[in-house]
């Protein structure tokens, strides 16, 4: 499976790549790189994604 660029997920969520690049630093997420070296993320970060700042809209996560 291909998997899904940064960007694709960036746009998918409306966060800027280097906030996913943060968030995969801190843990929060994951991806697997292709044979260039790109990250690669699965379907599910992307929901991931919304429910984490789901949640920050409530006030109820920080991503600091």
């Amino acid at each position: 499976m291909k998997g899904l660029s940064i960007s694709e997920v960036a746009k998918a969520v409306g966060l800027h790549p280097e906030t996913l690049r943060r968030l995969e630093r801190k843990g929060l997420i994951t991806s697997r790189r292709d044979v260039n070296g790109w990250r690669r993320y699965e379907p599910e970060t992307v929901e991931k994604l919304r429910s984490l700042y789901a949640h920050s809209d409530r006030g109820e996560y920080e991503q600091r």
